[in-house]
């Protein structure tokens, strides 16, 4: 037999060969048209599977709680936008004391740059006490852009929002100090309805129920209500919050010439008195300095049973708004409040001498330092106060050029004095 050659056997194999790369090497012409897909037996076998069909859209309609402010009613007493105003200001909005779970306005004015806090002295147990732009500003509380004088523990359950006006104020809202104003917007009766409750439970054995409820009682008329009960503990023993609240308003004539407001603000607060703990003098530190003592933070020298500090707040509002024009209108707010407060404290100090007797020095030993609490009778409080505030405002807007100016003649008459309660001025009941 003839063997084959090699050359013959490699031709034959490139013969074989060249198919394939025919098909593994598409030409120019093959790269430019669009790859089709290729079928099998077993793509043939597998179930279809059907195109995408386009969903419907769905519209999602909401309002969307933010915390920006475009204007302002009651600060400037208009209704006006923030930009045209030549003052700085400062809102914190109900969507932010939300957010937060703010309960005090010593809460909300943490959002507020140029608010310091100072410790409540000399018998000023509402523990709220606020300096703006280093001013003291506890005349400068406003409750709807009418000053609230009363000296209390500010709560926020029935407030919409806090608005801070800083720098000298008086063209708007009378003699004040050159920090700024503070004032508070109350939550009013509307149209559209609201029911909300809110149970806070935290750290402390603290415990809040909150509820707001708002009823459309007529087609241009509305009824609104506001309550709080807290009972809290405090890492302060026996340190306690006890608050009851509620406020309701109701609005008549919304959206008409004339309009009616009338509304009731009752706050109670029942607290221990904690005039903090005795510091250390410069004869045991050593240092020429006072030092808090080594002891725990939680630790109470005063009479637990005998130390109160005890708040009722009443402030009823009735306010009404005629409008003679789509540019004139005249408003009239009269205000009757009564403030209580009474108050018992206990001071404690370090006495100069140890319980031997002998002079306190750096090395007197810690055990044997003694505390004197004095139950001070000087700094018992316990007052009545009544106020009474009508202002009267007339609005006008008025073209110019090319801009509506408004005109704003705020007229506000007040009277304010203290009641003393006749002996024996009733006290809260302590039991040793």
């Amino acid at each position: 037999m003839r063997r084959a050659s090699a050359g013959a056997i490699l031709g034959v194999a490139l013969l074989a060969v060249d198919p394939v790369f025919a098909q593994a090497q598409p030409s120019a012409e093959d790269k430019t048209k669009p790859a089709q897909p290729q079928s099998s037996a077993d793509d043939k076998s597998r179930p279809q599977v059907a195109q995408a069909q386009p969903m419907p859209s769905i519209t999602v309609e909401g309002k969307r709680e933010e915390f920006r402010t475009e204007a302002t009613s009651s600060a400037t007493r208009t209704d006006t936008p923030l930009r045209d105003i030549p003052q700085f200001i400062n809102t914190v909005p109900e969507a932010l004391i939300r957010s937060q779970n703010a309960t005090q306005l010593s809460d909300a004015l943490r959002n507020v740059p140029g608010i310091s806090y100072a410790a409540a002295e000399g018998g000023t147990q509402a523990n709220q006490v606020f300096y703006l732009r280093g001013f003291p500003a506890g005349g400068d509380l406003f409750l709807d852009s009418i000053r609230d004088i009363g000296e209390y523990n500010r709560d926020l359950f029935a407030t919409e929002s806090v608005e801070v006006l800083k720098g000298p104020s008086s063209l708007m809202f009378g003699r004040g100090s050159t920090g700024g104003v503070i004032n508070q917007v109350s939550k009013v009766a509307g149209l559209m309805p609201l029911q909300e409750v809110g149970l806070t439970l935290g750290s402390f054995d603290q415990k809040r129920l909150e509820a707001d409820v708002n009823v459309r009682t007529g087609g241009s008329s509305a009824l609104r209500i506001a309550a709080l009960g807290e009972d809290s503990g405090s890492y302060r023993y026996p340190q306690d919050v006890k608050r009851l609240g509620v406020a309701p308003s109701f609005r008549l004539g919304i959206g008409e010439k004339t309009e009616m407001l009338l509304s009731l603000f009752y706050l109670k607060t029942e607290d221990v008195t904690d005039y903090g703990q005795p510091s250390l003098s410069p004869a045991v530190t050593g240092t020429g300095m006072f030092a808090m003592p080594p002891v725990s933070p939680r630790n109470y020298y005063g009479y637990a049973n005998h130390d109160y500090t005890d708040h009722e707040t009443t402030i009823g509002t009735f306010r009404i708004e005629h409008r003679f024009t789509g540019d004139m209108a005249i408003r009239n707010t009269l205000r009757l409040a009564n403030y209580k407060r009474q108050v018992e404290a206990t001071i404690a100090t370090l006495r100069a001498t140890d319980i031997n007797g002998a002079p306190l020095t750096p090395a007197t030993p810690l055990a044997n330092l003694v505390v004197t609490r004095n139950h001070d009778g000087g700094r018992t409080r316990d007052n009545d106060d009544d106020a009474i505030i009508n202002q009267t405002e007339l609005v006008s807007k008025f073209s110019a050029s090319r801009r509506a100016p408004t005109a704003i003649a705020p007229c506000t008459e007040g009277r304010g004095a203290p009641v003393p309660c006749a002996p024996p001025c009733p006290k809260r009941t302590a039991t040793s």
